[in-house]
């Protein structure tokens, strides 16, 4: 796309094995570009940076549609994964449930007694990150189980068993 925007005019031959960077400079900077002879070398730099700008806002504008995706690769990998999500096995001795958020949304969450809950007052939440699900980051929840640490894991919206998709304003919901 950019190098259609930044060439466009100049009606660049790309034939089979004939397009070269010498091919591009040449119709950059030595060929007519008009009518009327060649124009000024001004003119040209000018034109070359007005669709190297309009590439800039066509880029920056598509890592605007994807950024969600960007920004939360674990929920994308959720979707592709779906069918091995809803068939994970919840590991001995934790309890699954589903809370619902303010919005509605169901979340899967993912508690682990420690053996002596009731002489413990120690509580945990684990917050898994980005690129990963309350079942990659069990082994949290196992060690803290080790020492005597009643743990709550969840997957926030999109991830996992989780409703929804993620965005900033459902972690902060979901937190």
């Amino acid at each position: 796309l950019c190098f259609i925007v930044l060439c466009n005019s100049y009606s660049v031959p790309i034939a089979a094995g004939r397009f070269t960077l010498f091919t591009l400079y040449e119709h950059l900077v030595m060929k007519n570009s008009s009518r009327h002879g060649p124009l000024p070398i001004r003119k040209r730099i000018g034109w070359f940076c007005v669709r190297l700008l309009v590439a800039t806002f066509c880029v920056c504008l598509f890592f605007i549609a994807i950024q969600d995706i960007l920004i939360f690769p674990g929920a994308l990998s959720g979707i592709l994964q779906q069918n091995s999500v809803n068939e994970r096995r919840v590991p001995e001795g934790v309890k699954s449930h589903f809370i619902t958020t303010e919005d509605q949304t169901k979340i899967e969450v993912w508690e682990l007694q420690a053996p002596h809950a009731k002489q413990s007052k120690q509580v945990a939440i684990v917050f898994h990150g980005n690129g990963a699900d309350v079942e990659n980051f069990f082994p949290y929840q196992e060690w803290m189980q080790s020492r005597g640490i009643v743990s709550y894991g969840f997957d926030y919206r999109g991830y996992g068993k989780s409703d929804g998709w993620p965005s900033e304003k459902g972690l902060y919901e979901d937190s």
